[in-house]
């Protein structure tokens, strides 16, 4: 799964993610931020979207790559 820092690619992130695990909640998922400026600004994208799964997936797992 590819998103940026954008609000809307996480959004659309999320919304993938979802739709993955409604299908196969097992199914591992890896995540890839592009466009971000630097390294804590791409841990925190991926921050947020764990956040999310986790919160309302009751999903952990997502990897960084």
């Amino acid at each position: 799964l590819v998103t940026t820092p954008e609000p809307t690619s996480l959004v659309d992130a999320y919304a993938m993610v979802k739709t993955v695990h409604l299908r196969d909640p097992h199914k591992p998922l890896w995540l890839l931020v592009n466009n971000a400026q630097n390294a804590e600004e791409a841990e925190e994208t991926v921050d947020q979207l764990q956040a999310a799964t986790r919160r309302f997936l009751s999903r952990d797992g997502i990897l960084k790559l």
